[in-house]
């Protein structure tokens, strides 16, 4: 009888931990982005890796407008050097593409390219330089810290490892201080703010439009990733620049918590925020624990998310 007792328990504590492991893969997901991996840029992604990307394609002869943007003329252009490049003709930028795409400079190289790699040094490594296209001292000077700060070969030349890192490199949100225009940061710790360079022009965009259509309260904007990902505790996720926590909304005018089933909660305010949010194209899944919400197909229920959303973006 004991010995049945003693099973019985045993089976339960099992159930319960293959139960907590299944609920807490359900929220976990395998890395997508990080240091090192080529990011994948598509028709609606934005940010300094499309800047860079629209370089390199006019250092390739494609005449296009350099703005940050994956549009049409973007898109076109893609799909004719894979074209001519024995590519999948998709217009989807991943690991193959780059590898084609870019091109290796070093000290005295001039041009496009060039310029490329000077604006990602601005922009993920916080450097000053001038964007002029040309690989003078500075620039190799830049390029050898960055190296050594990814822990690459520092030896000064943009080759394939270091287009790659630079490339994949996460790009900080509060680059140019806590708050901007729609949006602030909370709950800062010096290093939880890096995401994609898609994910972070994503955010700053549906803030511009928020300040433009709402003006007040802004959206509170806090943890995303590591500079370099990986764990992020206590989060399960948050490790590779594709997780954003934002602050749901309050209905006096305050930038502060407050719970879905408080007195001081918005829902019309979150509700226009999220499907702000849907609307970029660029996001999979929104944790939030409104039912009201959740019934109307905005977000998913998931604990301890009463207070703020859980963005997951594409890419």
């Amino acid at each position: 009888m004991r010995f049945l007792q003693k099973q019985r328990k045993r089976g339960i504590a099992l159930a319960l931990v293959v139960m907590f492991f299944f609920s807490f893969a359900a929220h976990v997901t395998p890395a997508r982005a990080g240091l090192g991996t080529w990011p994948v840029l598509k028709k609606g992604t934005r940010g300094e890796d499309v800047f860079a990307l629209q370089y390199l394609l006019r250092a390739r002869g494609y005449s296009i407008v350099v703005d940050g943007i994956f549009g049409s003329g973007t898109e076109s252009a893609v799909k004719a050097f894979q074209q001519a490049n024995g590519l999948v003709v998709d217009g989807i930028v991943g690991s193959q593409t780059w590898s084609k795409l870019i091109i290796t400079v070093k000290y005295g190289s001039r041009g496009d390219a060039v310029r490329a790699v000077q604006r990602l040094l601005n922009a993920k490594y916080h450097t000053s330089l001038v964007i002029d296209g040309v690989f003078g001292s500075n620039t190799k000077s830049k390029v050898k810290d960055f190296q050594s700060h990814v822990g690459i070969s520092a030896d000064g030349i943009v080759g394939p490892t270091t287009w790659r890192y630079l490339v994949s490199h996460f790009f900080d949100l509060t680059r140019y201080g806590s708050s901007g225009t729609g949006w602030y940061h909370y709950y800062d710790d010096g290093n939880d703010d890096w995401g994609t360079a898609n994910v972070i022009a994503q955010l700053l965009k549906v803030a511009r439009d928020w300040y433009y259509q709402v003006g007040s309260p802004r959206i509170g904007i806090s943890d995303t990733s590591r500079e370099h990902g990986g764990y992020f505790p206590p989060h399960q996720t948050h490790r590779d620049g594709l997780d954003t926590d934002i602050r749901i909304l309050r209905n006096d005018g305050k930038e502060a918590s407050t719970k879905w089933y408080w007195s001081s909660y918005s829902r019309s305010l979150t509700r226009l925020l999220l499907q702000m949010l849907w609307d970029t194209g660029m996001v999979s899944r929104v944790l939030f624990n409104d039912p009201t919400l959740i019934n109307e197909g905005l977000c998913t229920y998931y604990d301890g998310h009463d207070d703020h959303l859980h963005v997951d973006w594409k890419m």
